[in-house]
């Protein structure tokens, strides 16, 4: 069911919260670049994509156990540095995780069109060709936009996305991770100042993970706006693989949604705390319980559009617009790039209104 679209892409792993039995680890960068935190020490891994080169350097000491007793000044030293350790531990991987959770907040606010438009004119003259065909809609130079983005990202989890531009609105699948695949243990300082591994209840790691696949998919499409002014909706769905009656695992997609470009311009993407929240402001189909259990959904496919178009037209004949009426503002209606019936139908009493 998934990869319904032209091109496809994975995204590799980048931020990493890893617990084993020698303990718990944090490592967080940039292709090329990683520090780690953990059982054995703190280590500056660096190496050169595609080569395969690569060095790690120990830069800072292991978290340890606390001893159990303390007899001296020097053993009280030692107790002290072991429990500033773990402290120091527990608070980067709650900052990692405040991260992983809240990925969306990474990403910047989305420029009006006029504002993107307007940059052709800070442009370096051997770019501007370039940058004037993201202007224009160049199908092949987005699509390759969207995929030099996508090299550059790395996620908790790798995920894969398949897209498409379809006119003004970028069609995109996400294979999204599984709800087991979340961390079930997190850490935490105990009163000896020994670190202790907790674990999640059900219900936590599923709130968690409606809050990751959110954000995700808030993230991206911001980051999708900011590539082009030319893309206007982002019909984006995401998928997860789950098994059927028979114990196959078949794709099967939780949300889609209709992101508009308008609704992303006025909003701080900062200052969203819930993403459910921001989510829900757009035409979506989403089937979440309140326990957070996604139920499987049908997808928006990509002739959405004109069906929306279809069914306000059919609105306002009902509500008693004549067909040669609705004949002089229909290729105007057909030129928006709306989310929903409901807006097309708004948009057409306005032009209807503005024609007497």
């Amino acid at each position: 069911m998934g990869l319904r679209y032209s091109k496809s892409i994975k995204i590799a792993r980048g931020l990493r919260l890893n617990i084993s039995k020698s303990g718990i680890s944090v490592s967080a960068g940039v292709k090329g670049a990683r520090v780690s935190f953990g059982p054995r020490g703190t280590y500056l891994n660096v190496g050169l994509p595609g080569t395969g080169l690569s060095y790690s350097q120990k830069i800072g000491d292991g978290y340890k156990s606390s001893p159990k007793k303390s007899t001296s000044s020097t053993t009280k030293k030692q107790n002290s540095k072991a429990i500033a350790q773990n402290t120091a531990l527990v608070e980067d991987y709650n900052s990692a995780n405040e991260i992983y959770l809240n990925v969306h907040k990474r990403a910047s606010n989305v420029v009006s069109k006029e504002t993107f438009d307007s940059h052709i004119n800070d442009i370096e003259p051997q770019n501007k060709e370039f940058y004037q065909k993201t202007i224009d809609g160049d199908a092949q130079t987005i699509e390759n936009l969207i995929e030099k983005f996508m090299n550059s990202l790395e996620l908790q989890h790798e995920i894969n996305v398949s897209y498409q531009l379809d006119g003004h609105t970028l069609l995109v699948d996400l294979d999204l991770p599984e709800v087991e695949d979340m961390t079930a243990e997190y850490p935490v300082l105990a009163a000896n100042g020994d670190i202790q591994m907790k674990k999640k209840t059900q219900t936590v790691i599923r709130e968690e993970y409606a809050k990751v696949v959110l954000s995700i998919a808030i993230y991206l499409a911001a980051n999708y706006f900011n590539l082009s002014s030319y893309i206007d909706i982002i019909n984006m769905a995401g998928y997860t693989q789950r098994r059927n009656s028979d114990g196959d695992q078949q794709d099967t997609y939780i949300y889609s949604v209709i992101f508009t470009r308008d609704i992303f311009e006025q909003t701080d993407i900062s200052e969203i705390e819930e993403p459910k929240d921001f989510f829900l402001q757009f035409t979506n189909r989403m089937n979440l319980s309140a326990s957070n259990i996604f139920k499987a959904i049908v997808p928006y496919q990509q002739s959405e559009r004109d069906n929306y178009i279809t069914d306000a037209i059919e609105a306002l004949k009902a509500l008693g617009y004549k067909p040669a009426e609705i004949n002089i503002i229909k290729p105007k209606l057909t030129e928006m790039r709306l989310g929903s019936a409901q807006e097309y139908l708004k948009e057409g009493l306005k032009l209807l209104a503005s024609e007497k």
